[in-house]
């Protein structure tokens, strides 16, 4: 493969990630013969490491559960907004839910867009990119340690 332009491809999360698990498995175990009695590391064990790591970082992110024809249909809608292809990327990527997200990810989004018009693509985000938050494991468990700890301190003061 040779390139063209340098840096003119844009991934999203969701084909990051496709990429990792495809590389993933196709990755062959290694065979790095033992020497003197100790089995040596694998020389590609950093970067497998990585790759990991970003994989199960991806997992728990919106990218986990976007489709290609989903990808192709938002961006699709956004061709009606005079939108950067870094800004489509941000907002593939962030999912915004609110104009307030959207203000941080649109450079100058006052001046280029008006309020409707903002309101229109977090509904074309809504729409076509539905995504729940995951609950975080333990959050209870987290409100009842603060909870109790509120009482010891009403008991400390009596």
């Amino acid at each position: 493969m040779e390139v063209i332009e340098l840096r003119s491809a844009h991934l999203s999360n969701a084909e990051v990630l496709q990429f990792l698990k495809e590389v993933q498995q196709d990755q062959v175990p290694p065979s790095v013969p033992a020497r003197f009695g100790f089995a040596q590391e694998d020389p590609l064990d950093d970067l497998r490491s990585v790759e990991k790591e970003t994989i199960a970082y991806l997992e728990g992110t919106p990218a986990s559960s976007q489709t290609e024809p989903e990808i192709a249909a938002f961006m699709q809608a956004l061709r009606s907004y005079d939108l950067t292809k870094a800004e489509k990327l941000m907002l593939l990527n962030v999912r915004p839910k609110s104009t307030a997200e959207l203000n941080a990810l649109i450079e100058c989004i006052e001046d280029r867009f008006s309020d409707d018009q903002q309101e229109a693509m977090v509904a074309v985000v809504h729409e076509l990119l539905p995504y729940e938050e995951p609950e975080a494991e333990g959050a209870g468990e987290e409100m009842e340690g603060v909870e109790g700890a509120d009482g010891d301190i009403a008991d400390m003061e009596r």
